[in-house]
């Protein structure tokens, strides 16, 4: 995991080669930590994620509901084909928004 931006609400996180068993915990420990009480807004760049197994589905819903309970929303940049469809499969693609750019992410509604 790779913090990319912070600034203010505004948190931008790359992850990257794999979200599995043997790195969910040290990514979800981390990414909360970074989220804190403060963030509100949470892209999360999956770019360079080679592979997402369901202890890493896990960790983007306890960081999706950390964001939530801090007034705010997550959203995914860098989704390739392969992982829109790990997105699809699973039912998230319709918990979570995919912007082309963070800037898409933080632009007002």
């Amino acid at each position: 995991m790779v913090v990319r931006e912070k600034s203010g609400p505004n948190l931008v996180v790359a992850l990257v080669s794999r979200l599995d068993e043997s790195s969910a915990a040290g990514v979800e420990d981390r990414l909360l930590t970074e989220i804190g009480d403060a963030v509100t807004r949470l892209v999360l760049d999956v770019s360079a994620l080679e592979f997402l197994s369901s202890a890493g589905m896990r960790v983007l819903i306890v960081a999706s509901k950390k964001v939530r309970a801090n007034g705010g929303d997550m959203a995914f940049t860098g989704v390739g084909p392969s992982l829109r469809k790990v997105l699809e499969i699973s039912g998230f693609i319709k918990m979570f928004r995919i912007v082309e750019s963070p800037a898409d992410a933080f632009a007002p509604n």
